[in-house]
């Protein structure tokens, strides 16, 4: 059974999903492959970094042993870079719901080489999704999108009367 505790980041994985997918929408089919300059991802490349890091902590969560560190190929195409961002996003959501109590404790060895729990390394989750998003948006500023581009569904939750 699910941890009570991990309700409100399973909501945040959620934000984070309609958020990326409607900033996605938002951005110019020219602006899809483009870069800022240098080394700079562009917005395909970061869908597929955010759906790359959500499918390696998903199979954290269901204890996997960790697979290779190399990143696939950015999608292609904005339909297939929303497809691997909502099922990656909906995978890890899933697999949170899956996290027990006992879960908490148990430890895999983190990147860098240190031992972490699962209860710890789940609280870096927000912060992944909020760099993929924060990567996104100034590649979007750079080319002079200033809409920090939240969802018309989040401008609606609180606003309904039941």
């Amino acid at each position: 059974m699910a941890s009570a505790r991990i309700n409100d980041l399973i909501k945040n994985v959620e934000m984070a999903r309609t958020r990326f997918l409607f900033g996605l929408d938002r951005t110019p089919d020219d602006r899809l492959n483009w870069s800022p300059g240098g080394e700079a991802p562009t917005p395909l490349q970061v869908a597929g970094k955010i759906a790359t890091y959500a499918g390696f902590f998903a199979g954290l969560l269901r204890g996997e042993p960790p697979a290779g560190r190399q990143m696939p190929p950015a999608p292609e195409t904005r339909e297939a870079a929303k497809e691997l961002v909502d099922s990656a996003l909906r995978t890890l959501a899933s697999a949170l719901g899956g996290v027990s109590e006992e879960d908490f404790d148990r430890t895999y060895t983190a990147p860098w080489g240190a031992p972490v729990t699962i209860g710890e390394m789940i609280w870096w989750l927000p912060l992944v999704c909020g760099y993929a998003q924060g990567q996104l948006n100034l590649i979007q500023l750079s080319y002079g999108d200033t809409d920090p581009n939240i969802p018309d569904e989040w401008k609606q939750q609180g606003n309904s009367s039941s």
